[in-house]
């Protein structure tokens, strides 16, 4: 039986700053030194666990990756990044993997304020 690669929808979101939040926001939210980044796991993929991160970076060909999450079921996952300058536009997407492979989210763009 051919595996499937995990589905995921993009909710981002913003908070303030720390690397794991146990409160997901609505959405991706930025903030003077921060983004809290949220993504939503649709499906496993037919498998028991999932790697979840997110990558971001002020360009769209040099993005970092954000520590990794393993979900074990569908829903909404978030992570906070701190010390980011302000007043800049950061590109971001959230990613995910199973045993078949990696999937990734559209990539968007979110701007700190300049406060």
């Amino acid at each position: 039986m051919k595996r499937l690669l995990p589905v995921l929808i993009l909710i981002f979101l913003g908070l303030s700053s720390v690397e794991a939040t146990i409160y997901c926001p609505s959405k991706t939210t930025a903030y003077k030194n921060s983004i809290v980044f949220v993504g939503r796991i649709t499906d496993l993929g037919n498998d028991s666990l999932a790697k979840v991160w997110f990558e971001y970076g002020e360009t769209k060909s040099k993005l970092r990756k954000t520590r990794y999450l393993l979900k074990n079921q569908t829903g909404i996952y978030c992570l906070q990044i701190k010390n980011l300058q302000p007043c800049r536009n950061y590109y971001y997407r959230a990613a995910i993997a199973n045993k078949v492979g990696n999937s990734y989210g559209e990539l968007k763009e979110i701007k700190t304020p300049c406060y």
